[in-house]
C-alpha cells in the first residue's frame, strides 16, 4: 500500500517538475528556432481562414496552429487514458471537440443573415515543434449555402477563439469565376503557406485579422473594381514539418520516472540557463552600471550588483514557471510579460525616486 502511494506522489512531482522545466525552456529557447516555428513564440495559438464563394455556396477552411506550450497543456484532454499513446479513438474523440467548440467561436453573415457552417472535413495533425515537443494543427473544412440567388454577395466573417491568446491571424478571400471578389477588407493571397511556413523576415508584422468584410458579384455583372487573387492551396493531411531542434534536454522532459538526482540536476540546468541568459543585451544593466559609477562602487559592489541583476531574473523565469504550472487555468503565461515589464518599471523608478531623495 505504501509503495503504492508512493510510486503515486513520484508520478505527481514528475510531472510537476516536467512542465515547470517546459515552461522554463520555452521561455529560454532560442529566438532563431521560435521564430522559425511559431513567430509568435511557444505560448502562441495561430489562426487561418479560407473564404471563396462559388456557384451556390461559400467554402472555408480553418485552421488552428497550437504551439508547444499550449499543445502540452492540451495532452491531458487529448491523451485521455493517460498512457502516454494518442490512439485513433483518442484523437478522434478530441477533434469532435475541438470542431464543436471552434465552429461555435465563428459567425458567417451572408446578405446580413446569419447562416449554419456545415462541417464537411476535418483534420488532426501531432506535429514535432521546437525541441521535437509536439504542437497541434487542426483543419476544418466548411460548406454553407448561398441561399436566395443574387447577382451580389456580401459575407461578414468573425473568428472569435482564443481572442485573448497572442497568435498569427489571418484571413484570405477568394473569388471564382462565377463570382469574382469585387471588394475585400483582408488579403487575397496567402502569406503562411496555411499555416505551415511562416515568413522568416523579421521585419515582416504578423497578421492580426479576425474579422473579414466581403463582395462578391456575378462575373458578367459590372460591379467596377475586381480583385486578383493568389492562394497557394495545401492539403489538409499533408505534413510539412516546422524546423525543429532536438537535444538531451527534451528527452529529459519526455522521460517517463525522474529520480532526485535528475530533479537537483534539472533545476541547476534551469538556473545556469538563467544566469547566461541574463548576461544578453537589457535586464536592467544599464541602469544598475549607471548606479555602480554614481556611486563611486569598487568591484565588489559591481560583483554584487550582477549578482543581484542575475538572482532577480533567474526568479522571474521561476515565476513565470510556477505560474504556468499552477495557475494556467486563469492566468495566461502570455499575459503575464506585460505585467512583469510594469513591475520592473515601477521597481526601477522606485529605486531612482529613493536615490533622489538622499541626495
Amino acid at each position: 500500500m505504501d509503495q503504492s502511494v508512493n510510486e503515486a506522489k513520484e508520478l505527481i512531482m514528475t510531472t510537476m517538475l516536467r512542465k515547470l522545466i517546459l515552461t522554463c525552456l520555452a521561455v529560454l529557447a532560442v529566438p532563431i528556432a521560435v521564430a522559425l516555428a511559431h513567430p509568435m513564440g511557444n505560448f502562441s495559438i495561430s489562426h487561418y481562414t479560407r473564404i471563396r464563394v462559388e456557384r451556390d455556396v461559400v467554402r472555408l477552411r480553418f485552421r488552428l496552429d497550437i504551439a508547444e506550450i499550449p499543445t502540452f497543456q492540451e495532452m491531458s484532454s487529448l491523451d485521455a487514458n493517460e498512457d502516454k499513446a494518442i490512439s485513433a479513438d483518442e484523437r478522434q474523440a478530441y477533434l469532435l471537440r475541438k470542431v464543436a467548440e471552434l465552429t461555435r467561436g465563428q459567425s458567417l453573415l451572408v446578405n446580413g443573415q446569419p447562416t449554419v457552417m456545415s462541417v464537411i472535413a476535418s483534420d488532426l495533425q501531432i506535429r514535432p515543434g521546437a525541441g521535437d515537443l509536439p504542437t497541434l494543427l487542426i483543419t476544418i473544412d466548411y460548406r454553407t449555402p448561398l441561399g436566395q440567388e443574387s447577382d451580389r454577395y456580401q459575407v461578414e466573417y468573425a473568428d472569435n477563439n482564443f481572442p485573448e491568446r497572442a497568435g498569427w491571424r489571418e484571413i484570405v478571400a477568394v473569388g471564382s469565376d462565377t463570382y469574382p471578389l469585387i471588394d475585400s477588407n483582408v488579403p487575397g493571397h496567402d502569406r503562411s503557406g496555411e499555416l505551415t511556413t511562416y515568413p522568416t523576415d523579421a521585419t515582416f508584422a504578423p497578421p492580426q485579422d479576425s474579422r473579414a468584410r466581403l463582395i462578391f458579384g456575378l462575373q458578367n455583372a459590372d460591379f467596377g473594381r475586381r480583385i486578383e487573387e493568389t492562394v497557394e492551396t495545401v492539403n489538409p493531411t499533408s505534413n510539412i514539418q516546422h524546423p525543429t531542434s532536438g537535444d538531451r534536454f527534451t528527452q529529459l522532459i519526455t522521460t517517463k520516472k525522474l529520480s532526485g538526482g535528475v530533479w537537483l540536476f534539472s533545476l541547476l540546468v534551469a538556473f545556469v540557463l538563467g544566469a547566461i541568459h541574463a548576461l544578453s543585451p537589457g535586464h536592467g544593466k544599464t541602469v544598475v552600471a549607471a548606479y555602480l559609477v554614481g556611486s563611486r562602487g569598487t568591484a565588489r559592489h559591481a560583483f554584487l550588483l550582477g549578482a543581484v541583476v542575475t538572482l532577480t531574473h533567474t526568479a522571474g523565469v521561476f515565476a513565470l514557471g510556477l505560474v504556468a504550472l499552477f495557475a494556467s487555468r486563469y492566468i495566461l503565461p502570455d499575459q503575464l510579460y506585460p505585467w512583469l515589464g510594469f513591475a520592473s518599471g515601477l521597481t526601477i523608478v522606485a529605486i531612482g525616486a529613493r536615490q533622489f531623495m538622499k541626495r
